[in-house]
């Protein structure tokens, strides 16, 4: 018992303390994704392979909630009406979109998937219908909800037009009374006033319309037909979200949909909308980046306003900044991996995602031409006390602050960046340097009170990246407080973590001070150098290193295919979830030079078409072939290349060359070998047969007197597994390859 008793004592001494490391890993994940649940192009499935073959470890889905529009004529609004509705989660039924979720969790471990939703708690209407110009306004002002899992939660949102509904009846009950005591009065007219017997029915037969038409059994107090309710239905939407144990962060506060878009008739304008982020109580956070131009993070601006409100107590949660992807799949977008979310983590689980949402353990990034920017390690350090504080946590402290941190890119290539460090949103310091980078600013002027930093860094090659900020608060007297993570509503205890940077040449300034190295490393700690890279790759299941521990320091995989142009992702290979691609082995002889990129110049639902474009192309001189894909629901569709590249610059560059600017170049590394030839005479034959089957081969000249024929360019396995079974009803013999 005694014994029992030390070692208890000494596993809390040393779980205790500000010097206690914690285990955090780098999790890259993709958030504000849409599957063709509502209006994404591609299934859960097909979302799960794609980001497995970019690198991802999490997709945070955000299909519509509901999407419908009601335009009703008064005064029976609802009642006379035109309605429009598109495909959405409670239109599919959210226990099947929560099982489906579940099945595929449990299918594959390589990428959680996490439900969420995006939703529009209001609207209103301006202008007439007859006149052409009936407009919803901010139908686009969207929140993210992310974290339920009960399907009464997801059927209850409060939306309009979302159904039946018990929820606002004592607030929408007494117009329903006034016609109700109308319709009594009916009665009373027809049986008790005979000279009123008409009048009665009338007035009875209306009120009964009215009753219906203005019934309490509503999903929303807003309608659409009184104009600008503010801030109210949001606040109750977060408010509802909030309650269950969910997250809410706004979807993108300055996007300018002020052009006008349509949903049936009906026309759609939203403006920005930032300064709801001051209105608002109580959500999580919001999109820092996104698809379209963000200047919330600019140093004081509207998100430093905001964590300036949380130091000063005016709000009592900070605001969370995160990267939303607005991924639908479609040709004009970015790849799924353009805007990441990278979580600080302890293990990949869906509830350790959540509590990196819930408390700020997450930095934003786009992820540049080149490669990425990791952040790793950005903390404040009271060095006298040596207790730390990393992202989103707060620290009191006694002495002048630490900020410290390293960069580095994803390939540990050597790529400009400038940092830019913030203090209670001013401008502290700006420098530039070579990625690997570490950093330490000591600041010699702070005084007292509550503010926070954080950094931001751009570069022309690695893209941009936002970290969430770490709060700072001077202790006047008595012992320093322990980091703690900023208050949420899901908050737990967390050790703080303490580690020291060494190894700098120090520059002195008169209220602060910068370290950076002497001398930078070749590469980042944890990777491996250039020339070692082929030879330490490791499959996904070796133990030794296995996902668990190399995420936070190994970069993700080489870009996987890209995002489908045309369709619903027909080729995406479902098997992909259960293990990694892996093309057929060639004999020695034959093992290929790889040409895996493609410029597709059109897609086409007709076969002639495309027929069409490739014979133009190729009059013109140029290496042009259809393929012919599965869409899915989109049905058969026959893509038309030009060419095939080592790199993606010589695509591009011959995409400038011929003149193509209306196309795009895709990693189609997926083919079909037909066999390698001495000779173009040799193969005459296959070819012309190929020919004849609606094939489209081709053919790579890998060197003199040895031709490669090809059939087929894909972006996934699965496309070229489909045809590869094709070829062989027809007695054509393959072999699948990396192209």
């Amino acid at each position: 018992m005694k014994i029992k008793a030390i070692a208890l004592f000494f596993i809390l001494f040393a779980c205790a303390g500000p010097t206690a490391a914690r285990a955090y890993v780098q999790l890259p994940g993709v958030v504000h994704v849409y599957s063709s649940v509502s209006s994404g192009f591609y299934s859960i499935e097909d979302l799960v392979a794609i980001a497995k073959a970019s690198g991802l470890k999490a997709v945070i889905l955000t299909d519509h909630s509901l999407v419908a529009l009601e335009y009703g004529s008064f005064p029976l609004r609802n009642m006379i009406k035109k309605r429009v509705e598109k495909d959405s989660v409670i239109r599919m039924g959210p226990e099947k979109y929560l099982a489906m979720i579940d099945k595929i969790n449990q299918r594959q471990k390589d990428v959680i998937v996490l439900p969420g939703l995006q939703a529009s708690p209001f609207y209103y209407w301006t202008g007439s219908l007859f006149k052409g110009n009936l407009t919803a306004h901010d139908y686009r002002k969207e929140l993210l909800l992310i974290g339920l899992r009960s399907a009464d939660d997801y059927r209850n949102l409060p939306l309009p037009h979302r159904g039946f509904s018990t929820r606002y009846v004592k607030d929408l009950l007494p117009q329903g009374i006034i016609f109700f005591l109308v319709f009594l009065l009916s009665i009373y007219l027809i049986y008790k006033k005979r000279g009123f017997r008409i009048s009665g029915i009338v007035l009875g037969v209306s009120s009964v319309i009215l009753m219906i038409n203005h019934h309490p059994f509503q999903s929303s107090r807003f309608d659409p037909y009184h104009g600008d309710q503010k801030i109210a239905p949001y606040q109750e939407l977060i408010e509802y979200v909030q309650k269950r144990g969910g997250l809410t962060f706004w979807a993108h506060p300055e996007a300018n949909y002020s052009k006008a878009e349509k949903i049936g008739p009906f026309n759609l304008v939203t403006a920005p909308y930032v300064d709801s982020l001051s209105s608002a109580r109580g959500y999580t956070g919001t999109s820092v980046l996104y698809p379209d131009a963000a200047t919330i993070t600019e140093p004081g601006k509207k998100w430093d306003q905001l964590l300036n409100e949380y130091c000063t107590k005016e709000r009592r949660y900070p605001v969370w900044g995160i990267a939303g992807a607005n991924f639908r799949g479609d040709a004009g977008g970015a790849p799924i991996d353009s805007l990441q979310t990278v979580f600080l983590v302890r293990k990949q689980t869906e509830r350790e995602i959540l509590e990196a949402l819930a408390k700020g353990r997450l930095y934003a990034r786009h992820k540049g031409a080149k490669a990425a920017l990791f952040l790793e390690n950005f903390k404040v350090t009271d060095k006298e006390a040596g207790s730390t504080a990393l992202t989103g946590d707060e620290i009191g402290i006694t002495s002048r602050p630490e900020v410290g941190g390293r960069l580095y890119a994803s390939d540990g290539g050597k790529y400009l960046i400038t940092v830019s460090l913030i203090k209670g949103g001013k401008l502290m310091r700006t420098f530039e340097g070579e990625t690997p980078m570490d950093f330490l600013f000591e600041d010699q002027g702070f005084l007292a009170g509550k503010t926070y930093y954080r950094v931001d860094i751009q570069g022309a090659q690695v893209g941009k990246l936002i970290s969430n900020p770490i709060f700072v608060e001077k202790i006047t007297g008595g012992r320093p407080s322990q980091a703690v993570p900023a208050p949420t509503k899901k908050d737990r205890p967390v050790a703080a973590e303490s580690g020291r940077l060494g190894g700098r040449t120090k520059v002195e300034g008169v209220e602060d001070r910068l370290e950076i190295p002497a001398r930078a490393p070749s590469a980042p700690q944890g990777l491996p150098a250039p020339e070692q890279r082929q030879v330490s790759r490791q499959k996904p299941e070796d133990k030794e290193t296995g996902p668990a521990k190399t995420m936070d320091r190994i970069p993700p995989p080489k870009k996987g295919p890209s995002v489908e142009a045309s369709g619903r992702g027909g080729e995406i290979n479902r098997e992909i979830v259960k293990s990694p691609p892996t093309p057929h082995k060639l004999p020695a002889a034959a093992k290929p030079v790889r040409y895996p990129y493609s410029i597709q110049n059109a897609s086409f639902p007709d076969f002639d078409m495309a027929v069409k474009a490739t014979e133009r192309h190729q009059k013109a001189g140029l290496p042009s072939y259809y393929v012919k894909v599965n869409l899915g629901k989109k049905g058969i569709w026959w893509r038309v290349y030009i060419g095939h590249f080592q790199t993606q610059a010589e695509a591009d560059k011959a995409r400038q060359k011929y003149g193509l600017l209306d196309s795009m170049v895709r990693k189609t590394a997926y083919a079909n070998l037909i066999g390698v030839f001495p000779s173009e005479d040799k193969l005459a034959a296959i070819r012309s047969r190929l020919d004849e089957m609606q094939l489209s081969p081709y053919v790579i000249e890998e060197r003199p007197n040895r031709l490669r024929l090809y059939v087929g360019a894909f972006l996934t396995l699965k496309g070229a597994r489909d045809q590869k079974i094709e070829l062989q009803k027809k007695g054509v013999q393959c072999q699948i390859v990396q192209r």
